[in-house]
């Protein structure tokens, strides 16, 4: 137990003046700044989610809306043997029994584009991979021989003698 001297000596000491430094008070307020403006920065993303979400989900609870369907692809002339959409689903390709390729647009019907790609010939048969991305079509030659059926041609000859000459003496030389 300390005496009644040892007391007496605390209480007649000076008190020491404690003084915060600027720098401390600096970097205080600098950090409650940045504390502040983050914390609210954080309940206004957090909110602007909720305003989002709520806007996706609203239509969820709506009436539904049916529109008239545009047709596509039914003016006159070929009718259509397949119809390609784009991956983006703005324009669809409609291949037509007389071997024209019309482009168009999905939303309005209009059309971007009239092809035929395989001139006056119609495709004689079609065939499309279930993405869309592939295809293949068959037409009709130019000229059809007597001796094969229809869309049938011959293979070119391979005899050196059918070769033009050109060809045959770069064949003979063992160029090429």
């Amino acid at each position: 137990m300390p005496g009644p001297s040892t007391v007496t000596e605390a209480a007649s000491r000076p008190r020491r003046v404690r003084k915060t430094r600027l720098s401390v008070k600096i970097s205080e307020k600098v950090s409650r700044f940045f504390i502040t403006v983050g914390g609210v920065g954080t309940i206004a993303a957090v909110t602007l989610m909720f305003v989002f979400l709520a806007s996706v989900v609203f239509p969820l609870f709506t009436g539904a809306r049916v529109e008239d369907p545009r047709p596509i692809g039914r003016e006159g002339g070929a009718r259509p043997v397949t119809i390609a959409v784009d991956e983006q689903d703005t324009m669809a390709a409609l291949l037509k029994s007389d071997g024209t390729v019309v482009v168009h647009r999905i939303d309005d019907g209009a059309v971007l584009a009239r092809l035929r790609p395989f001139g006056d010939r119609p495709p004689t048969a079609s065939s499309f991979a279930p993405d869309g991305g592939t295809f293949a079509v068959r037409t009709r030659p130019a000229s059809s021989s007597p001796t094969m059926p229809p869309g049938w041609s011959r293979a070119p000859s391979r005899s050196p003698a059918a070769r033009p000459p050109s060809a045959s003496k770069t064949a003979r030389s063992g160029r090429g």
